[in-house]
């Protein structure tokens, strides 16, 4: 009988760390998604804000291209997607911030 329970205690602890790893990896894999998507979103901005002409408006229209939703402004960012764009008083971008980053 005590080899009957060690057995279905040793099973179900392999079925809770298997279940841990699943659960664990699925965190890691939608955190690496986001990551990428961050990082793609700001190398892909990198060609408008390198122009010396580049306004605020026309690097919101680079970091909306390929994003869902519509920017919004919240503590001195401009949030497009994951990355938020904070600019000075004469539209030059000074930061950019991505979601995950405590401001």
């Amino acid at each position: 009988m005590g080899l009957i329970a060690a057995l279905l205690g040793s099973n179900a602890a392999w079925l809770y760390a298997s279940l841990n790893a699943g659960v664990s990896y699925t965190y890691l894999e939608d955190s690496y998604r986001t990551a990428r998507q961050t990082a793609l979103q700001a190398v892909s901005l990198l060609p408008e804000v390198a122009r010396p002409q580049a306004t605020r408006e026309s690097i919101i229209a680079a970091a909306l291209r390929g994003q869902k939703g519509e920017p919004f402004d919240k503590e001195g960012y401009v949030w497009v997607g994951e990355l938020g764009l904070q600019f000075n008083s004469s539209g030059a971008l000074i930061n950019a911030s991505p979601a995950s980053d405590p401001l």
